[in-house]
């Protein structure tokens, strides 16, 4: 089998014909089963955009958290005979998917979390708080993805700059998980 689980993508903005072509070829090119994209930059979302993304022939289900203005928006895109989602939480920078995902006959329970992190230190710090609080209680193994806005190591970015406070921050929430 030569599929992929979960792929994520910051597509900064999906309104175009052309993003969402690429999104489309991305998901049958890949054979994914999940596909986390941020930055979507658009207010709404439904099953018509949602066929353009994935086609016609696509069996997909979705969660969507919109753009504020043209910042953020988020979308999960998820098969369900792959992935059977039960319960959803969508925040502004945040989707949790909790339910059972199913790869070669074995079920697993366990959360997807796509994530968009705030470029802003204090709103960054408020979205990884709240995720460790909402997580804290679950006892299933967590998959998370996303653009988090912040690196831990200066060297997985070409010109960052040094944020060590912050990278600190993004460490400690990582290692809280």
């Amino acid at each position: 089998m030569n599929q992929k689980i979960c792929i994520t993508w910051n597509v900064r903005g999906l309104g175009s014909l052309e993003k969402k072509a690429s999104t489309k070829r991305l998901i049958r090119c890949s054979k994914t089963s999940v596909l986390f994209i941020e930055e979507t930059k658009i207010q709404k979302c439904d099953d018509w955009v949602i066929r353009q993304i994935v086609g016609s022939n696509g069996n997909f289900i979705w969660a969507f958290a919109p753009a504020v203005g043209l910042s953020g928006g988020l979308l999960s895109i998820w098969d369900p005979e792959v992935f059977e989602c039960q319960t959803q939480v969508i925040q502004r920078n945040y989707i949790i998917l909790i339910g059972c995902l199913t790869m070669q006959h074995i079920k697993l329970q366990c959360t997807l979390i796509n994530v968009y992190g705030p470029n802003g230190v204090t709103e960054r710090r408020m979205v990884f708080n709240d995720l460790c609080e909402t997580l804290s209680n679950l006892q299933f193994p967590i998959l998370m993805g996303g653009d988090f806005n912040i690196v831990c190591r200066r060297e997985e970015k070409l010109g960052a700059s040094e944020r060590k406070g912050e990278m600190k921050d993004f460490g400690n929430f990582i290692n809280s998980l």
